[in-house]
């Protein structure tokens, strides 16, 4: 499936994209991989048992955890350099304080 990510566009998911391949990035993709599928699999247990409001959040779980772990995934980070897209923010931009950064994610999120 072709789509933007929309966690690729946060500074720390690119800081992700940016460490080498191992072993445990393998393993932290297949265990969001199997925690999205289990919070689908509930998602449809409770749309099936008429829970909407249940459903909802575990089918939201479902999709946070796919798209983690497709943070995580070779492919993703394949994609990002082949296109050469930096991976990397912009210097001086992580040394901002945590609450101004997180201030201009929403002010991304509201335009």
């Amino acid at each position: 499936m072709a789509y933007l990510n929309p966690l690729l566009k946060l500074p720390s998911a690119r800081k992700i994209l940016d460490l080498p391949d191992s072993p445990e990035k393998r393993l932290l993709e297949q265990l969001l991989r199997e925690l999205g599928a289990e919070a689908e699999e509930l998602a449809q247990k409770c749309w099936r048992t008429r829970k909407a409001p249940l459903a909802a959040y575990w089918f939201a779980a479902a999709v946070y955890c796919r798209h983690t772990a497709r943070v995580f995934s070779r492919v993703a980070a394949a994609a990002r350099h082949a296109i050469g897209v930096a991976t990397t923010p912009a210097s001086g931009s992580t040394d901002r304080p945590a609450s101004l950064r997180a201030a201009q994610l929403e002010e991304e999120c509201e335009a």
